[in-house]
């Protein structure tokens, strides 16, 4: 994760949900925005969200779900907010490993060095909003600016994920 798990925590902890009958999206993304200073993505709230309430829905009563009709599964994954909580402050932020990623700069194959070049621009720009996600738009768009076809990297891009991040 990149974000802090104990922030995580701490904006679902402030969530009562025994008082509501069910919690919208704008609220878990009010109280975000107060503890990471910036608004997250909606397919971030909603996984916050379905955190939340797969205790409470059901396939057959879905009154809780207002979130454009997602289904949620029958069987809650973890029913205890505490153990909820403890999950997500199990999370490690994740850190770039540099000895990998110049490894990976320096290589042979251009394509390769060049997307390790952008994971190191990436990181090394002040974003707020940091995710698995805005880097890989970051470097599809700047693959697109480049000249090179984005859409053929991506077995390129999860080989070099899945080497130069450390937990």
């Amino acid at each position: 994760s990149l974000f802090n798990s104990n922030d995580i925590a701490n904006c679902i902890r402030n969530l009562d949900k025994h008082k509501l009958t069910s919690i919208h999206t704008y609220k878990i993304n009010y109280i975000a925005k107060h503890i990471f200073n910036f608004r997250i993505t909606t397919k971030q709230i909603l996984l916050i969200y379905s955190l939340i309430i797969k205790s409470k829905a059901t396939l057959n009563n879905i009154s809780y779900n207002h979130t454009h009709n997602i289904i949620l599964e029958r069987k809650p994954c973890i029913l205890n907010l505490y153990d909820k909580i403890q999950y997500i402050k199990s999370f490690y932020l994740l850190k770039l490993n540099k000895n990998n990623l110049n490894h990976y700069k320096n290589n042979s194959n251009q394509t390769l060095a060049t997307i390790a070049t952008l994971v190191e621009n990436f990181f090394s720009e002040h974003r707020s909003n940091k995710n698995l996600r805005t880097l890989k738009s970051y470097i599809n768009l700047h693959l697109k600016k480049l000249g090179i076809n984005y859409k053929y990297t991506n077995r390129i891009q999860h080989q070099l994920f899945s080497n130069i991040f450390l937990h």
